[in-house]
């Protein structure tokens, strides 16, 4: 493999070689053609194949060069270390390298008289006065200059500076493409005219080293990226189409470090934000253009671009500037979840970030709070359901009117209405008077006869629980009566009420939902087991984290008492449930006891216990205890 390799390297040199010395002699051919003083040596014929020998070598030299690295690839797996441009830019360099030494090296006089102007031969001329061109020379020793041409120098340095270029690009133009050719302040100045792959799109299939992908990557300092994305900012704030180009806020997104569904939030190191646009301003009139889009009755090009182009969790520059306003504020907002991330996300929100959004958006929320708009809420389209639903939560109208978050009874039937999953991930946001009212309508709901409003009331309950708080020690009185309701009218109401999901009961999300409110088991673990005894599958997932020393044993013995016996069910759907369930923290006086049962659960004829029963061990710090001669892998 070697030898191929460096033959085809040798070839190419060769080649090259060839190709420049034909192109000097076919230069001097050409000189001595145009000037009459001077004797062309070669035929026509031969003058016009020469010329096509220097093409034909250089393309030789090129491909050679080409194959060889295509052939290390091939034999050795790699990728390759050099590209199709570093190549030829390699050639041409060449080219330039021997092309500036002819120049330096120059046509030396070798003892005739020439006219330093034009060569002229002076050997028959008296005196300093050229008869071919009227060049007066100084002295007579200006006729031994040695020749060299400004032009060959000049076309010379040309080629090496344009063949160098590609060769110091060579490792990025391997690994991205010829794009890398271009260079960043050029795609910066005319983002807006070259072609959307060279700019912003390359996840759809444009190249590796668009303007988006350097800015995004680190190609450029920070500095630069933002002075960029500030001069792509600054007509916003008057220019509706300007606030609407996906390609503008795409780059002003990327230079800032905005993604799609979360931000960066380094509060060791807060990154710069522009300074000179009023963002508040700017937010309340982003939201307006959407407000107008969405409800527009005879909609524009414009306005068909806005509402298509928003999502739950890709809201484009009102995300974009909805995160710059909370970065300025002297509240640090990070995420308590996930350190180091500000989520666009309700659920993952703190009543403070709430607060600051509404409190912005206020002057606009009246223009919001009408029926054209509140219509779209339950919309069908996804994409303008959620965007309305994001609106009248930031705008604070929900807060003002819970009660347009309860549906038409024509939609109640059906899991797939998102509208109880909106309200359920953002009552934890709102006032408690206003929690009160939805609370006490979600009441109103459980207690009625009607299964599919029961049904919402209770599955809104269960999404709300994704929040820490809303269990037994939330003080909210309001709230502790819809749990209440959720006993005496949701347990034991086996009606399945949706059509698109007609397994699920309002039973089964009722019991979910004491699961998850019950933190010491008191309520949930007789609740269970009566399902068991009635031969229901056991539903619900116990939370062991968070709890005192005291609380924790407490629980501990309870859940043995309780549940330690049904790993002998011959129902599967039991023994699953109740492996599952198995703390994982240790602490109690009970950890052999659990440690124990997990063991005996590796030998159990579903491979589903016997996988979490391992994975219980694990957790545990309990993997010496298993057998030596156990087959762990063969777990799913």
């Amino acid at each position: 493999m070697n030898i191929w390799v460096m033959s085809m390297w040798i070839f190419s040199s060769l080649l090259a070689c060839w190709s420049f010395s034909l192109l000097m002699r076919w230069i001097s051919e050409m000189v001595a053609r145009r000037r009459r003083q001077l004797i062309a040596q070669r035929s026509s014929r031969s003058y016009w194949l020469a010329l096509a020998l220097v093409l034909v070598c250089a393309a030789g030299s090129v491909l050679a060069g080409i194959m060889a690295v295509y052939l290390e690839s091939q034999f050795t797996g790699r990728q390759p270390w050099t590209s199709r441009a570093a190549i030829v830019g390699g050639f041409i360099s060449v080219f330039g390298f021997f092309m500036l030494i002819s120049t330096f090296v120059g046509d030396r006089s070798r003892g005739r008289t020439r006219c330093p102007k034009c060569w002229y031969d002076m050997s028959d001329a008296s005196g300093l006065l050229c008869p071919e061109c009227g060049h007066t020379s100084k002295s007579k020793n200006a006729f031994g200059n040695t020749r060299r041409g400004k032009r060959g120098a000049a076309f010379g340095l040309c080629l090496l500076i344009m063949g160098v270029y590609p060769m110091t690009l060579n490792k990025k133009l391997a690994q991205y493409g010829n794009l890398t050719l271009v260079p960043t302040w050029v795609l910066m100045l005319g983002w807006d005219t070259f072609p959307d792959t060279w700019i912003s799109v390359y996840k759809r299939g444009g190249s590796r080293a668009n303007l988006r992908a350097r800015i995004h990557d680190d190609w450029i300092s920070d500095e630069r990226s933002h002075r960029f994305a500030d001069r792509l900012l600054r007509p916003m704030l008057t220019d509706k189409q300007a606030r609407w180009d996906e390609q503008r806020i795409d780059l002003i997104g990327t230079a800032y470090d905005n993604g799609e569904t979360w931000i960066s939030f380094p509060l060791d190191r807060p990154t710069p934000l522009p300074n000179d646009i009023d963002f508040e301003e700017l937010l309340r009139v982003v939201a307006l253009d959407m407000l107008d889009a969405m409800t527009a009755q005879n909609p524009t090009a414009l306005d068909l671009t806005i509402a298509s182009s928003y999502g739950h969790t890709d809201l484009g520059l009102y995300n974009i500037v909805w995160s710059w306003i909370l970065r300025h504020h002297p509240t640090p907002f990070a995420s308590e979840r996930y350190s180091g991330s500000l989520f666009y996300i309700e659920f993952m929100r703190s009543r403070e970030i709430y607060e600051v959004i509404s409190d912005i958006l206020a002057d606009v929320r009246p223009q919001f709070d009408t029926e054209a708009f509140i219509s779209l809420i339950p919309s069908p389209d996804k994409q303008i359901r959620d965007t309305a639903y994001r609106l009248s939560l930031d705008t604070g109208l929900l807060d003002q009117r819970p009660e347009i978050f309860f549906v038409a009874e024509d939609e109640l039937g059906k899991q797939s209405t998102a509208i109880r999953y909106h309200l359920g991930t953002s009552l934890h946001l709102l006032k408690p008077e206003s929690q009160t009212i939805a609370f006490l309508k979600l009441s109103q709901w459980i207690r009625s006869d009607d299964a599919g409003k029961r049904m919402f009331a209770i599955t809104a309950i269960q999404y709300l629980q994704n929040n820490v708080g809303f269990n037994k020690s939330n003080p909210l009185e309001s709230y502790q009566q819809v749990i209440n309701d959720i006993l005496t009218h949701g347990i034991g109401d086996d009606r399945k009420p949706y059509t698109d999901r007609t397994n699920v009961s309002i039973d089964w999300i009722a019991t979910r939902v004491i699961v998850r409110y019950d933190t010491d088991g008191t309520i949930s673990f007789p609740i269970l087991l009566d399902r068991d005894s009635k031969s229901k599958p056991l539903t619900g997932n116990i939370s062991w984290h968070g709890k005192e020393p005291e609380d924790f044993q407490r629980m501990a013995q309870y859940w043995l008492e309780s549940f330690e016996g049904m790993l002998d069910s011959p129902r599967i759907s039991t023994r699953r449930w109740v492996i599952d369930n198995l703390p994982q923290l240790t602490g109690s006086s009970y950890d052999e006891q659990f440690n124990a049962i997990a063991l005996a659960c590796l030998n159990d004829t579903d491979e589903l216990v016997r996988a979490s029963a391992h994975r219980k061990l694990v957790a545990r710090n309990a993997l010496h205890l298993i057998p030596d001669d156990y087959d762990s892998e063969a777990l799913s």
